[in-house]
């Protein structure tokens, strides 16, 4: 793939639920009766979701890739919210889903938009290497997590709603 093409998209219903510490799904209803699915990610907790996908065959492992967050503050805020990303992957006949565990993870703080619902872009970057060295046609896992007990993320009192996940290839 050239560098700039999307790997992956999807939006919060493509989203998995881990077994402790996830976020909830929630609905977002503009005034004209239009829904947007969204998951709350918690101001008090650390809280997650997973996405899994097949890496194309023609990803360029030689690139890295953005995990870009779409995503709006639950109330209308001036504040930071702290993001993660981790990657894993299954390798054939290599790795056994139960065990394998995710990279490192890395980290962003983006501040929120100063109205309610209005979306905000993050980008978490990643080498190939710290996303786990993913190799193309192998299945993969991000995990996006809100890490609200870092210092750096301000918003203490609302919700940070996450609408959808692009993986771009760098």
């Amino acid at each position: 793939m050239a560098s700039g093409e999307t790997l992956y998209i999807t939006n919060a219903l493509g989203f998995s639920r881990p077994s402790s510490a996830a976020a909830t799904p929630d609905q977002i209803i503009a005034g004209d009766g239009t829904v947007l699915n969204v998951y709350d990610f918690d101001p008090a907790v650390n809280e997650r979701i997973e996405i899994n996908f097949p890496m194309p065959q023609n990803y360029n492992a030689a690139n890295g890739i953005d995990v870009i967050l779409q995503w709006s503050a639950g109330t209308a805020a001036d504040e930071d919210v702290r993001w993660e990303a981790e990657f894993k992957q299954l390798r054939d006949d290599t790795d056994a889903f139960d065990i394998k565990t995710y990279s490192a993870e890395q980290t962003t703080t983006q501040r929120t938009a100063t109205v309610i619902t209005q979306p905000q872009y993050t980008t978490i970057p990643f080498t190939n290497i710290q996303a786990a060295s993913i190799d193309p046609g192998t299945h993969c896992f991000v995990r996006i997590t809100r890490d609200a007990v870092d210092a750096g993320d301000t918003m203490n009192s609302n919700d940070a709603e996450l609408w959808s996940v692009e993986l771009r290839e760098q």
